[in-house]
């Protein structure tokens, strides 16, 4: 478990105090209610892989997140300060509630099928491709995908 250092508690208490106080943008809105907004913004800004890491390190948490990543920052531990920047790029000085672990396997899952339907058969196999790409096992792409492993 990852713990949110105290400044970080009241950095959100802070932020979610200012949120309630004041009109919020669009995207706002968005980032503060619930799992499906965030995650697409999230996939486009750090890419699939890095979001379904991010939500499966931390998800339901309720993040503050700063200017500028810092190395000791709960989403610099997930994914590294490097790829933390983006999200940081994106979502500076709001609080968002990160996709639950439960829809981020939904929404993973739905990708899979997806792009396992959309492939062209591949020398190694459509499953072995998706498995190194989303660090799964073959096995389970097959039982995602529904696909015969014969």
């Amino acid at each position: 478990m990852i713990d949110i250092t105290e400044k970080e508690k009241h950095q959100a208490h802070l932020c979610r105090d200012v949120a309630t106080s004041r009109k919020t943008s669009t995207r706002e809105t968005h980032t503060m209610h619930g799992d499906r907004q965030v995650m697409p913004e999230l996939a486009e800004a750090i890419g699939p892989r890095n979001a379904i890491t991010l939500c499966l390190a931390i998800g339901g948490a309720h993040v503050y997140v700063p200017q500028v990543a810092t190395r000791d920052h709960v989403i610099s531990w997930a994914l590294g300060t490097e790829v933390a920047q983006k999200v940081c790029d994106i979502f500076a000085g709001e609080t968002i509630d990160v996709p639950s672990k439960r829809s981020t396997r939904e929404v993973r899952n739905r990708m899979i099928c997806q792009e396992y339907r959309s492939m062209p058969k591949v020398r190694g196999g459509r499953a072995n491709h998706l498995a190194a790409k989303y660090g799964l096992t073959y096995r389970q792409i097959i039982n995602i995908t529904g696909a015969d492993s014969g």
